[in-house]
């Protein structure tokens, strides 16, 4: 089976088009055709797997060029099928148009991460891919529900969650695993907020939480935040309240740090946090979850269906301070918690939420397209 991918997040670290690389272990062969931004990202996996790739300087904005439209076009004539990776970009709607109009091919499209998130706070630039896929597939039931409340047909949505690298993460781990220091030795008691420092991620109620909860228990507690600063206004009023409550011990800042590192001070803390107003999936979370770490985390991120579904933490309400506090101190005052808690998450990213089983699920929609026709 030769499958055209078009827009896919590709990077070294969890993005929403790595499990393409783990196509041809599964019978499937491949073209990409993503954006500059993807692109640079994308160069030492193209070495390692031989993939044909096709970088366009497409963007907001910025038409494809006639040559784009060929390599495009080409693309889509050698593939049975057709993956449409929405992101807004004018090149998903032109692939969309030339599958289903020029060359009438099965056209899948994914709600690439980030989407839906997008949807509710801009304007969505084009909803042409998804009105002529032959099949949707969305990352949660939550945005199958969104998907479904703005006229598109449920019968065509299919729910395959995110997935990680679990094999690559075990990699690393064992690499780190050295560094890997028991909590009962540890003087705190280590959460770990590493999503992007953004409004949005609900960050001054983490600062008040954590703090409220340190002054209800005699357990040390610290919360370490690797990561992007998306916001920099946003980000000074989170260490001025850090300052303010007097919580300089309890929180440890840090800059954008690479996958490899993140995957180290995941080793190194006890308890995921993410209280999002408003998330994507937030594949963060099954990164920590295949590290061993339970998870807090708010119902507005994608990933709180599977947290909810395996019982491996706490999915809360992002604007319940009770609940956040009260799961906080749960998680620090009880070891045993923690350890059961985080087994049932390694378990479940290892058996269900990795590459080989997404691409396992993907590959029966696609079969089901090129068998049926509809």
């Amino acid at each position: 089976m030769r499958v055209g991918i078009v827009g896919p997040g590709i990077n070294q670290g969890g993005s929403s088009g790595n499990q393409a690389f783990y196509y041809p272990s599964h019978g499937m062969e491949c073209k990409l055709v993503s954006s500059t931004r993807t692109y640079r990202n994308l160069h030492p996996l193209i070495k390692k797997n031989g993939f044909e790739a096709y970088n366009f300087k497409c963007g907001k904005g910025i038409p494809l060029s006639f040559i784009d439209y060929n390599i495009l076009s080409s693309v889509i004539k050698w593939s049975d099928i057709v993956h449409v990776y929405h992101t807004a970009f004018p090149i998903n709607d032109a692939a969309a148009i030339i599958a289903k109009f020029i060359y009438n091919k099965p056209l899948v499209v994914t709600t690439a991460d980030g989407i839906v998130y997008k949807g509710l706070r801009f304007r969505m630039n084009s909803y042409i891919p998804w009105t002529l896929a032959d099949r949707i597939i969305s990352f949660s039931d939550w945005e199958k529900g969104w998907l479904s409340s703005i006229g598109i047909s449920r019968s065509k949505i299919i729910t395959i969650p995110l997935a990680v690298n679990f094999d690559r993460i075990m990699t690393v781990v064992e690499r780190q695993n050295e560094e890997k220091i028991s909590s009962q030795n540890r003087e705190y008691v280590e959460f770990i907020y590493s999503a992007r420092k953004h409004p949005f991620k609900n960050m001054l109620m983490l600062v008040e939480c954590i703090g409220e909860a340190a002054r209800q228990t005699k357990v040390k507690i610290r919360c370490t935040m690797p990561g992007r600063i998306a916001d920099e206004q946003y980000f000074l009023k989170v260490r001025k309240l850090i300052s303010k409550l007097n919580l300089e011990e309890n929180f440890n800042l840090l800059p954008e740090v690479t996958f490899d590192e993140l995957i180290g001070y995941y080793l190194k803390s006890d308890v995921l946090i993410n209280p999002a107003i408003l998330g994507t999936f937030d594949v963060i979370v099954l990164e920590a979850m295949a590290c061993g770490l339970p998870v807090i985390v708010s119902k507005a991120v994608g990933a709180s269906e599977i947290v909810e579904k395996e019982g491996c933490g706490f999915v809360v309400d992002a604007h319940d301070n009770t609940a956040i506090v009260n799961s906080i101190l749960r998680l620090a005052n009880d070891d045993k918690l923690r350890a059961e808690f985080g087994q049932i998450a390694s378990n479940a990213v290892n058996t269900k939420y990795n590459y080989h089983a997404m691409i396992k699920e993907i590959k029966k929609v696609y079969l089901d397209l090129t068998l049926t026709g509809k």
